[in-house]
């Protein structure tokens, strides 16, 4: 999935270059001891992704803790940085 913002044309994931493989082995490499960092728009633009495209790494991305760094207070629209 690439996902261009503002002209730059290099965005995305890799996926060119997986395998069938790809996908299980990740998920299940995911786990309670694996944790995601992720920017707002990466969270949502990966989520939406594979939640769209279902099998392993959907479902052990789900399973696994996710942390999102955001400059928009939680259910506000107010910016807080």
């Amino acid at each position: 999935m690439r996902t261009p913002r503002g002209g730059f044309e290099h965005g995305g994931w890799a996926l060119a270059a997986a395998d069938p493989g790809t996908g299980a082995a990740m998920g299940a490499a995911m786990g309670t001891d694996f944790a995601w960092l992720f920017g707002r728009r990466s969270h949502d633009d990966m989520l939406a992704h594979w939640n769209a495209a279902g099998g392993p790494f959907r479902e052990g991305l789900n399973a696994t803790t996710k942390y999102v760094v955001s400059c928009w207070a939680p259910d506000s629209s107010t910016r807080c940085c």
